[in-house]
């Protein structure tokens, strides 16, 4: 029986343009009811992210892990850059010519087999 009163009040919908405008005022929450529904979900919204954080920071101190807070102010070492002086780099230049050119005679060496 139910289900019958259902589809009356279904067919009696009128389709508008706004989504709770097309609802029978009989089936409508009362405003100052919704109102506070949407506030107290607002509030336990609040809540909840307040707890996710906490949860947060509980797991990370078990962990062992630093927060972002503290990983944001400690700054990290700027590595230098090796400098080298032109002998050297001269040194380098040499021995790279040498390997690839040792390189280069063994691969086109014919492979006896």
């Amino acid at each position: 029986m139910e289900s019958i009163v259902d589809l009356r009040r279904l067919r009696s919908i009128q389709c508008s343009g706004s989504i709770f405008s097309n609802i029978r005022k009989d089936m409508r929450m009362p405003s100052d009811r919704r109102r506070i529904l949407e506030l107290a979900l607002e509030s336990l919204e609040n809540k909840k992210k307040q707890l996710e954080a906490e949860i947060a920071d509980v797991t990370r101190e078990l962990r062992g892990k630093p927060d972002k807070k503290e990983l944001q102010t400690t700054k990290a070492p700027v590595l230098k850059r090796a400098r080298f002086s032109k002998e050297e780099r001269l040194r380098r230049s040499q021995r790279m010519k040498a390997y690839w050119e040792n390189w280069h005679k063994k691969k086109s060496r014919p492979k006896q087999g």
